[in-house]
């Protein structure tokens, strides 16, 4: 599934969409290096983190972080 037009910029230098139960955020770096993403499952009662990890750019993150919330929705 290709989300990458939802995406949306946050304060803080974050980028967010929302795909599903899942709510995916990627924190560019603020120098060289990682860029980090997260999969956070959206629960009623709070927040539940499913998965994170690393990428060598910002589109190579989001593109890992859709990858893994279609893997955790099937």
């Amino acid at each position: 599934m290709d989300i990458q037009q939802i995406w949306q910029p946050e304060p803080g230098g974050l980028i967010s969409a929302d795909m599903g139960q899942f709510r995916l955020v990627v924190r560019a770096p603020e120098t060289d290096g990682y860029v980090r993403f997260l999969v956070v499952e959206n629960r009623k009662s709070r927040d539940k983190l499913v998965a994170s990890g690393t990428e060598d750019s910002v589109n190579a993150a989001k593109a890992a972080a859709e990858r893994m919330a279609t893997r955790f929705s099937n």
